[in-house]
């Protein structure tokens, strides 16, 4: 089946009110091992679309534990291949501790070296020791020799993230409900909208080191594809903007795959390398248990376990009476006719610009500093203190023709092709610009000024219907290598 959007529902993004969590502290409260306990009575994941196959129900349960138990001053030593084979939880020091993490990382290895010792012992045939005996009935009756020998060298360490998912349920309040909306109109299941727990804990501010980005872990690359990301915004920040597009991207990969536990894991490991393994496997099952081709490793291979065990987990503590979830504000959604300047414009609207910035997380510094304006026709989001009559006669003076230019300095091998292809400008307006004659050549080094794009819409001033929005404060994954 090809997933269309809702026919009934317009998917521009004027008519879809924002949402904004405000950065704060939210105070994280104690949740004790009766929460895994009362997991088993929580709502999962729609079993016909999102299926529990028998090979990764270790795996499942393993990332519930992960998310509703240990603690984040928690490594929970385990068995890569089976997680569920858990040979100890080791305490940690705190992260904020001044040597916490030389020490933690040398207690991590000291315990893993222990445990490695201990199953190449038992590959050798030893029994009889107590803590031989403890680590031989983690697996199962008769395991062959070189089954321990194989472990010993698959051991990994895994933090726990009890106290960063419940902060991430706390901050869901703020876009949880919209993004369900967005999802519906797209036609995909609400389920999805519980992905960026996996992500990022929806972490607003959240940046891996890869470089994705957002609560929706968008690689720079990937992101281009369906949001504007340049020297002034960058969508991937905005959850409500970078919601439609993980809903186009979503929609994609399960147009191409035709299985939601493909076209989730797809979001994680990319569609062409799942398309790759679907046509080597056959099905997601057959993938899981055998596929370990490219970078299809423990993260690829565990995300859609992850994401089975973040619905659950997430549904349980939405209906906690102890969680105060984030709640929307109300903010008026000004479309700006054209190129605005963010310094004469907070003056003009006596605002400050961090008001400015938790409402806006896509603009970007150069737009606060004035070296880039905010772009044309930019969905600005305000307190709704601001008046409808303010917003319709800011002076014309906040106002520009064009976007300023953006310095870009040369590097060995470019030319003007090649850079007004990257930038997608004319080689015409790159030679304008920078007073270059028509053969004039470039050099290494050598600073260029290359205007940004804005988006191409229709120029008319709009301002949009009230948005409710939530504000509150947040902490990736994937390089949504998506």
């Amino acid at each position: 089946m090809k997933i269309t959007p809702n026919q009934n529902t317009s998917v521009s993004g004027d008519i879809i009110p924002q949402k904004r969590l405000i950065t704060g502290c939210c105070r994280i409260l104690s949740i004790t091992a009766v929460l895994y306990l009362l997991l088993t009575a929580a709502s999962s994941a729609n079993p016909q679309l999102f299926p529990v196959y028998p090979v990764i129900r270790n795996n499942v349960l393993f990332w519930e534990k992960i998310y509703s138990y240990y603690s984040i001053n928690t490594a929970v030593i385990h068995d890569k291949t089976n997680p569920q084979i858990i040979y100890s939880a080791v305490s940690l020091l705190d992260s904020r501790h001044k040597y916490a993490k030389a020490y933690n990382q040398k207690k991590i290895k000291l315990v893993k070296n222990r445990y490695r010792r201990i199953l190449i012992k038992l590959s050798q045939g030893k029994a009889g020791v107590k803590q031989l005996t403890r680590v031989k009935n983690l697996f199962p009756p008769n395991t062959a020799p070189q089954t321990f020998k194989k472990a010993a060298d698959n051991i990994r360490d895994q933090r726990g993230l009890k106290e960063n998912f419940i902060q991430g349920v706390v901050r869901s309040g703020a876009y949880i409900t919209e993004i369900k909306s967005i999802f519906n109109i797209y036609g995909l299941p609400a389920e999805l909208a519980y992905l960026p727990h996996v992500e990022s804990s929806f972490n607003v501010n959240a940046l891996s080191k890869y470089g994705a980005s957002g609560i929706w872990q968008f690689t720079r690359e990937t992101g281009k594809q369906y949001m504007q990301i340049n020297q002034a915004v960058d969508e991937r920040r905005d959850p409500i903007v970078a919601a439609r597009a993980a809903a186009r991207l979503l929609r994609d990969n399960y147009n191409r795959l035709h299985s939601w536990p493909l076209a989730i894991t797809a979001y994680n490991y990319g569609l062409s390398g799942m398309l790759r393994a679907k046509n080597d496997q056959g099905s997601y099952e057959k993938i899981f248990s055998s596929y370990h081709e490219g970078y299809f490793k423990f993260a690829s291979r565990n995300f859609y376990s992850e994401f089975l065990a973040a619905v659950k987990v997430a549904k349980k503590l939405e209906k906690s009476q102890k969680l105060k979830l984030a709640k929307p504000i109300k903010t008026r959604s000004f479309r700006l006719p054209d190129y605005a300047s963010m310094p004469a414009l907070c003056r003009y609207l006596r605002l400050s610009q961090e008001q400015i910035k938790k409402l806006n997380p896509a603009l970007l510094p150069p737009v606060f500093t004035g070296k880039s304006y905010v772009p044309k026709n930019y969905l600005l989001h305000l307190p709704k203190s601001i008046s409808l009559q303010t917003l319709q006669h800011i002076p014309a003076s906040v106002y520009h023709s064009g976007q300023k230019a953006s310095p870009y300095r040369v590097k060995k091998g470019d030319n003007l092709t090649s850079i007004a292809r990257k930038y997608g400008v004319s080689i015409n307006s790159l030679i304008r610009l920078n007073r270059l004659g028509k053969n004039t050549g470039i050099k290494a080094g050598q600073i260029l000024k290359i205007p940004i794009k804005g988006k191409k819409k229709a120029s008319r001033p709009k301002i949009i219907r009230d948005a409710n929005y939530k504000v509150k404060k947040r902490p990736g994954k994937g390089g949504s290598n998506p």
